[in-house]
């Protein structure tokens, strides 16, 4: 999807959660082995933040395709024309879960990592909350995290909005492995 983007001209930004380099997600072993109902997610979220162990490679659960970029892989789609680096949050932690000071630590941690890693040049200052959820005093989390916005899922354009908070900014959901058509249709606010 990232080289597509670039090969058209089209900007992107991928959101890192620096410490699932390489790993397939926990959500994904559930949800293959057909263990993942709503109560288990929320469960997930609210009672473990959000955070669990992972299959560093993938092969246990045979997920491989799950497993998410290496840091080598993110390096190497940063240098692609157009596309910029932010910030997911250290752990892919539920930020709505944590205290502010705990949701601060994730994006400033992270932060500080993207910087070191991907330079200034790629690096936006905005936050794609993790399951995008917002964190409690979002306004405080962003100012004291040294980010200019974060985004959660709420869905929708911004549009003709005369005012918005930018610690609360929506954001489309966009899976992965969604298709051109699945893409296409999210842009042009069908799904």
């Amino acid at each position: 999807g990232v080289r597509v983007c670039a090969l058209e001209n089209l900007p992107c930004t991928i959101f890192v959660a620096s410490a699932l380099a390489d790993v397939v997600p926990h959500w994904d072993t559930r949800a293959s082995a057909g263990r993942w109902s709503t109560a288990d997610r929320e469960t997930f979220l609210l009672a473990q933040h959000g955070r669990a162990a992972h299959d560093p490679s993938g092969t246990s659960t045979g997920l491989q395709a799950a497993r998410i970029a290496s840091i080598s892989e993110w390096q190497a789609v940063s240098k692609l024309r157009g596309v910029t680096i932010g910030n997911h949050s250290t752990t892919h932690a539920n930020l709505g879960a944590l205290t502010a000071e705990e949701a601060i630590e994730e994006l400033v941690v992270n932060q500080r990592w993207l910087e070191h890693t991907f330079g200034d040049r790629v690096v936006i200052p905005v936050a794609a909350y993790p399951y995008g959820r917002a964190p409690e005093q979002a306004e405080r989390v962003i100012a004291a995290s040294g980010l200019r916005a974060g985004m959660m899922v709420e869905g929708g354009w911004i549009g003709a909005r005369r005012s918005l908070d930018p610690s609360r900014v929506p954001r489309w959901n966009v899976p992965s492995g969604v298709s051109l058509k699945g893409f296409t249709l999210r842009l042009r606010g069908r799904l």
